[in-house]
């Protein structure tokens, strides 16, 4: 396996790792929602470049791109509109 990529997706995993516990200790549904954040920003690019340098450009690679992409963007803007909505209900 390739080192660099082995690192990145350790650190990805290692990000998620962390915002699932701090998701764990948290209290409500506000609270929640902010240890998403490093997941879908941080944690998902990390591991999806790692996939792509051990995997090489191809179609495969093109697809987990286009994933990590479009959790990098949508994302955050999905964590905004689900507090939005859990503000508003309350």
């Amino acid at each position: 396996m390739n080192p660099v990529a082995a690192v990145l997706a350790f650190a990805g995993v290692a990000v998620v790792l962390v915002a699932v516990a701090g998701m764990l200790r948290a209290h409500g549904t506000l609270a929640r929602l902010h240890f998403l954040t490093p997941v879908t920003t941080l944690g998902g690019p990390l591991i999806g470049l790692g996939l792509v340098i051990e995997i090489g450009w191809n179609l495969t690679s093109a697809m987990v791109a286009l994933t990590v992409v479009l959790l990098a963007v949508v994302g955050p803007v999905q964590q905004s509109a689900t507090a939005r909505l859990v503000r508003e209900r309350r």
